[in-house]
Formats: C-alpha cells, sequence, structure tokens
C-alpha cells in the first residue's frame, strides 16, 4: 500500500522536493483504497493519476518529465487529467448515452478508474460506470460487409454508417439486428 510511505514523505516534506503542491493526505489514503476496491492490484498509472490529480496539466507534465516516468505511465496520468477537464461535459444534465460513450470511449482504462477513484461528483460516478459496465460494451449487429451488400458505397461512408448506426443502438433507437436493418434502409432510402 504505497499511501503510508506517500504520507510520510508528504509528513517530512519531500513530496514538495518533486513538486510544491504535492501532499500526501487523507485524501489521497481514501483515493487509492478506493482505487484498490476497483481493481486490485491498481497499476502504477493509476496511482500516480491520483497522486498527482489536483495538479495542472502543465504541473503534472513537469513531474513526468521530472521523474522520467514510462509513457504508459505518463499517458494514464495525461489521460486522468483531460478527462477532469471534461467533467463539465460529462455533468451535463440531459447527456445522451451516445454523447457519454464519445466523451470516454478514447480513454485508457486506468484512467476511467483514476477519475471513478476521486470523483466526489455522484454524476459523474454513475456516467463512468454506465460506461465502464455497459456502453463500452455495446456493438452493432451489422458490420461493414453486410452494410455494402445492403448498398452502402464503399469507402468512408462505410465507417461513417457504422458509427450513426452505433449511435442509434447506444441511444436506444436500434435494439435488434433487424431494427438496425430497417435504419439503414430508411437512411439509403433517403439517399444517404
Amino acid at each position: 500500500m504505497p499511501e503510508k510511505p506517500l504520507r510520510r514523505a508528504g509528513d517530512l516534506g519531500l513530496l514538495r522536493t518533486i513538486y510544491p503542491s504535492l501532499r500526501g493526505n487523507g485524501w489521497m489514503t481514501q483515493r487509492f483504497q478506493e482505487a484498490r476496491s476497483l481493481l486490485h492490484p491498481p497499476p502504477l498509472g493509476l496511482y500516480f493519476s491520483l497522486l498527482l490529480y489536483h495538479l495542472s496539466q502543465a504541473e503534472a507534465e513537469d513531474v513526468i518529465a521530472r521523474l522520467k516516468m514510462p509513457r504508459a505511465t505518463s499517458r494514464v496520468i495525461q489521460d486522468t487529467l483531460r478527462l477532469k477537464q471534461d467533467f463539465i461535459d460529462l455533468e451535463s444534465p440531459d447527456l445522451s448515452p451516445s454523447r457519454i460513450y464519445h466523451l470516454l470511449e478514447n480513454r485508457s482504462f486506468a484512467s476511467l478508474l483514476a477519475c471513478l477513484a476521486a470523483t466526489d461528483s455522484p454524476l459523474i460516478t454513475s456516467r463512468l460506470h454506465l460506461y465502464l459496465d455497459k456502453l463500452r460494451h455495446v456493438r452493432t449487429s451489422l458490420n461493414g460487409t453486410a452494410l455494402q451488400q445492403m448498398g452502402v458505397p464503399p469507402g468512408p461512408r462505410v465507417g461513417e454508417v457504422l458509427k450513426a448506426l452505433q449511435k442509434a443502438k447506444l441511444d436506444g433507437q436500434a435494439r435488434t439486428k433487424q431494427e438496425e436493418i430497417d435504419l439503414v434502409r430508411a437512411w439509403l432510402s433517403r439517399g444517404g
């Protein structure tokens, strides 16, 4: 458990030698415990993300460079801090499932867990859980080959239709394969 030595390092002022605003405090201890409840053992990047969570992106970049962190660890930290900046969007009251998916889809798993451990917002927590437990697993029944067989021209249009189809599936507008087929046919009949 890294929080004990980090807390001691904080008490001795050692963390401030790495960066002046770093603290090994009770908040960090609670968040590390939360991280372990989400994934045991948590990856190193998740711990560092929580340690640096209260820093700005630029401050964290300075710590990353100073400590010469591995690329994988620095990516988790950077992802976590960018995601924290997107909390304003995630707290929007009328956020559709497809928008939640879009905001979170390219984030590392560890950064999602770090934000889940760090946030105090029940709404953010529920949306992160929704993404992790359900939305990230949503797949369309139709693939590019099936779309081309239905008349979608090969090329970028196939990808566009697949994205639109996934959005419809995420938002509950296409629950079955037949509903997906019906949507594609409707788009094609309108010149899509």
